[in-house]
């Protein structure tokens, strides 16, 4: 029995000396030393991006907008089973900033995985059961809320798109453990009211990318209460107006702004 805690303790020793596991304690610093980039539209949507040469043991690119009123929130859905990129999506809505949301289908016709409904047009009313399901829903009067599927009722917002795990739930991680390490899309909601999209980039030498559970601590870092990971992968993408992609898509596997993937719909945010 000495052995076997002697062989536990040593095992937590060197898991803490690599640095590499991630806890609800890690302490995430978003000093100006590693501001990267930073712009602001009026007093109420800022755009940030940070840089880290090591975060949960690797190398990271977040890139992070906060909006708050008067900011309008909706759902940009590419029609008749097509696809966009997030950019000219944005563009066509004259939107201040955007990111990827839903995840969808490729072939033969893209279609939306789960709930879809923008501007009160119902594209995909199928709720699923699962446990840690998130959805983001938009009510009529603007507010912005990550739900269950036992909270989601479909008449009372007038867009809603479905994601995948949520991360925090009044304020607690609730993020799946796998070990996947990709490029990822969140969004948040901060204990004021505002919304936090965060965009990490991943699979390049430059950005890592994360785990759900290493997002759900950067959106806990964030002071975001509830959150939930949307489409990521090549699809994670971030549009700033008058500038263009932010963050490094990685569809064309290169640490540029370049490598955006087309997508079935994304998250507006307007001025």
């Amino acid at each position: 029995m000495k052995i076997l805690h002697s062989l536990l303790f040593l095992l937590l020793l060197a898991g803490s000396a690599w640095g590499g596991t991630a806890t609800e304690e890690t302490t995430i610093s978003w000093g100006r030393e590693r501001l990267v980039a930073s712009e602001q539209k009026a007093d109420s949507l800022k755009f940030e991006q940070y840089y880290f040469k090591e975060l949960f043991g690797k190398p990271l690119m977040i890139s992070l907008i906060r909006g708050k009123s008067p900011v309008r929130y909706g759902i940009g859905v590419c029609e008749n089973g097509k696809r966009e990129t997030v950019s000219s999506m944005a563009r066509k809505h004259n939107a201040a900033a955007a990111v990827n949301a839903g995840f969808f289908t490729f072939d033969p016709a893209s279609r939306p995985v789960g709930v879809l409904k923008s501007a009160n047009v119902v594209y995909n009313d199928s709720i699923d059961g699962l446990k840690n399901r998130g959805y983001l829903a938009i009510s009529p009067e603007q507010e912005v809320k990550i739900l269950t599927p036992a909270e989601l009722k479909l008449d009372e917002f007038d867009s809603i798109v479905h994601g995948n795990d949520l991360l925090l739930r009044n304020g607690r991680v609730t993020a799946s453990t796998t070990p996947d390490r990709h490029p990822r899309t969140a969004v948040g909601i901060g204990t004021e009211g505002d919304v936090v999209l965060v965009v990490v980039d991943g699979r390049n030498e430059k950005s890592a990318g994360v785990t759900l559970h290493e997002l759900a601590l950067i959106m806990k870092s964030l002071g975001c209460h509830d959150a939930l990971n949307l489409d990521g992968g090549g699809s994670s993408t971030m549009y700033w107006k008058n500038r263009g992609v932010m963050n490094y898509p990685s569809d064309n596997k290169k640490f540029d702004h370049a490598g955006e993937r087309q997508v079935h719909n994304i998250l507006l945010l307007m001025l």
